[in-house]
């Protein structure tokens, strides 16, 4: 039969498989999106090569290239998703978002040399918050407070432009990864440990006086102004669990408030005074007096 048969009309001809493969290969955004997505499922469920679900830093760098996307670009974006405070915390309970033990943890990408990224570190956590190295990590260290006598004295005085909200929360760790050569991923990050138990006893304490209360108003010696005694201690009960919440949301806001200030501290060190040869009250004194204006120590 004559492959160019007459066709009748409105009929088109018949297109090649290379054509309509070329169609289905020209995705849009949201299609190819879906693809990779769908194609990461089918390669976690085959080959058990994320964990739970999750990329690796080398793994997406790979699919990146694939893409032609080169691996620095993936990299400075992996840092920025990782400098959002959403992807930093992790998952809080109901019992810690009720307390405010929540965004104890700051991150941000600062240019600039590493060495001096954490020579600032370190300046701002021993001077000016009265921390002592605990142990260094392998991106960073760990800070914890400092009870020598020369600190305490320091922080008393207010010779530091700290809040000594950090002294009181247990270990304060910093990391530093690199993005590129002149970009760096800062984190700083509170423990959560002492203000958690902090919120579960006095949780217990108040619920503990709060009972004796109750008890005591229902079944003591009140005659008729029993019901009126009891009504008068449920709502004592309830101050009193509303004062336990609110001490421990204070104390979880001025930890959360340092570790903010430590991190711009480190962004801005002419701004935040980090390296004033004279810090703090004493600082503003000797400024009044004319003494001293705004000296920084540049040595590197």
């Amino acid at each position: 039969m004559d492959r160019e048969r007459e066709l009748a009309p409105g009929v088109e001809p018949e297109r090649g498989s290379g054509e309509i493969a070329g169609r289905l290969d020209r995705l849009n955004a949201e299609q190819a999106e879906d693809v990779m997505r769908r194609a990461i499922e089918l390669t976690d469920e085959e080959d058990d090569v994320y964990e739970y679900g999750q990329m690796d830093s080398e793994t997406l760098e790979q699919v990146a290239g694939e893409l032609g996307i080169p691996a620095r670009h993936v990299r400075k974006a992996m840092a920025e998703q990782r400098a959002s405070r959403h992807s930093l915390d992790e998952e809080t309970s109901w019992f810690e978002r009720l307390f405010g033990i929540v965004d104890l943890d700051e991150a941000v990408i600062i240019e600039g040399q590493a060495v001096d990224i954490e020579r600032a570190v370190e300046t701002w956590m021993k001077t000016h918050e009265g921390l002592r190295l605990k142990r260094r990590t392998r991106h960073g260290a760990i800070w914890a407070k400092d009870d020598r006598p020369l600190a305490a004295i320091r922080m008393g005085l207010g010779i530091t432009h700290g809040t000594k909200s950090l002294r009181s929360t247990g270990d304060i760790e910093h990391t530093l990864r690199s993005v590129n050569e002149n970009e760096h991923l800062l984190s700083i990050a509170a423990s959560k440990n002492r203000l958690r138990l902090a919120a579960i006893l006095s949780l217990v304490g108040a619920g503990i006086l709060s009972v004796s209360t109750v008890i005591a108003a229902a079944f003591g010696p009140l005659g008729d102004l029993r019901i009126p005694g009891l009504a008068g201690s449920l709502v004592f009960a309830a101050g009193l669990t509303t004062i336990a919440v609110a001490g421990v949301r204070s104390w979880a806001s001025k930890i959360r408030t340092a570790v903010e200030r430590a991190v711009d501290a480190v962004v801005a060190p002419d701004r935040s005074g980090l390296y004033d040869t004279f810090p703090g009250r004493l600082g503003n004194m000797l400024k009044s007096w004319g003494l001293f204006s705004n000296r920084h120590d540049r040595r590197h």
